[in-house]
């Protein structure tokens, strides 16, 4: 009788878990850099295109997030400390990355999430991390494989580069969430110039652009 009490106690908490976290992924909008929400809703979050112009008129590095039509934003940097990268929003939103993947948000609570001593590193071939996300509550174990998958010619700063494109394949076992990340690595600097991840359960995934400046 304990046992069966005990199974249906974790069956039961990880069915709030999952539908909280469900109704927590509607609220992406609240990510968005725009001066009327209702107006973002009815036409989209107005697109940002970086150019030379662009990126000349901006005084630190910036990375450019999107996802989806109603979320469009970029975040300066703020700090460089062990190889992470603290980059701060207009709103005073923080995303923290390694190695071109994000691995901490501090934004609103059903937004805000980190990895636990993260590991990651373009050139590993597996690895496991664990995740904490804030509202929900919940600690997720994922296993990542890293790769390379082949060249390609991307457009950056109005310049043709030749970039290596490398794809994470990320399994969690909790929420059956599977899912590949990519990045695409400049040959010459082996800097990570652009990725797409999936970093929240039940939500589209986000392109972020990354843009130095020296």
């Amino acid at each position: 009788m304990v046992i069966c009490s005990l199974i249906l106690m974790i069956y039961m908490t990880k069915r709030i878990f999952l539908i909280s976290l469900f109704l927590s992924s509607c609220q992406q909008i609240n990510w968005i850099e725009a001066s009327g929400v209702v107006d973002v809703v009815a036409r989209g979050a107005p697109n940002i295109e970086v150019d030379q112009d662009f990126f000349n008129e901006k005084k630190f590095s910036f990375i450019k997030i999107s996802s989806g039509k109603y979320l469009n934003f970029t975040a300066s940097l703020l700090s460089i400390d062990d190889g992470i990268y603290e980059w701060i929003t207009n709103e005073s939103y923080k995303i923290y990355t390694k190695n071109g993947k994000i691995i901490k948000v501090s934004a609103q609570p059903e937004n805000s999430f980190y990895h636990q001593e993260s590991v990651f590193n373009i050139e590993l071939n597996s690895f496991e991390s664990n995740i904490f996300f804030s509202e929900p509550k919940a600690l997720i174990s994922q296993f990542s494989q890293l790769g390379y998958s082949h060249d390609e010619e991307i457009i950056y700063l109005d310049n043709k580069l030749m970039t290596r494109v490398f794809y994470e394949q990320v399994e969690t076992e909790f929420l059956k969430w599977k899912y590949i990340n990519k990045y695409w690595v400049d040959k010459n600097s082996d800097l990570v110039l652009r990725s797409e991840q999936y970093i929240y359960p039940f939500r589209k995934s986000y392109l972020i652009e990354y843009y130095f400046k020296y």
